[in-house]
């Protein structure tokens, strides 16, 4: 946990996509470990978060299934299409206290926010100020020193991300030529 987000108790663990069908099935993209954690470490209460504020009313899981890489789950009380559309683009979070160990090398994405940006050769350059999901792959949003745009968008892949250190709080990264441009 860094310090930047120490204050918040809660932890991202999917995002909701657009709802499938007309029964309420709701689409999650799992932000953390493997795609079916959700389903495997037995959590079943959870809350939504909008714009940084979380919702006083808890979801309760009722089933769901993986089918390539997404999570197609059933929260009681959320019966058909409509109900379901309120929660699009929202996070579906836990409270810090009850998340679970993930394996070496995997992280939650809310612990990289407030990350420290280095370059390749060690020197800090910024702050990440959060990671975002996409449909081919998720991205790092960087406020680096010196450049005018506010936010700096950068995929989240090894190529541009070769190191990220939780632990001792900084991520470093290779810029592209042309990005900053």
């Amino acid at each position: 946990m860094t310090p930047d987000n120490q204050s918040d108790p809660w932890v991202a663990v999917a995002v909701v996509l657009r709802p499938h069908g007309l029964d309420g099935t709701m689409r999650l993209k799992p932000l953390t470990g493997q795609d079916d954690d959700l389903l495997q470490v037995g959590i079943r209460q959870f809350r939504v978060r909008n714009k940084g504020r979380v919702m006083d009313e808890p979801l309760t899981l009722r089933d769901g299934t993986l089918r390539q890489g997404l999570l197609y789950v059933h929260f009681e009380g959320i019966h058909d299409r409509t109900a379901a559309e309120k929660f699009t683009n929202c996070d579906l979070v836990i409270p810090e206290d009850e998340r679970w160990d993930l394996p070496a090398g995997e992280y939650y994405a809310d612990d990289l926010v407030g990350l420290e940006v280095r370059d390749e050769a060690g020197k800090p350059i910024g702050k990440v100020l959060r990671a975002d999901n996409g449909s081919a792959h998720d991205y790092l949003i960087l406020s680096l020193e010196g450049v005018k745009a506010k936010e700096t968008m950068l995929p989240l892949l090894p190529d541009f991300v070769p190191l990220m250190n939780i632990a001792d709080g900084f991520v470093e990264v290779r810029i592209p030529e042309g990005l900053l441009d």
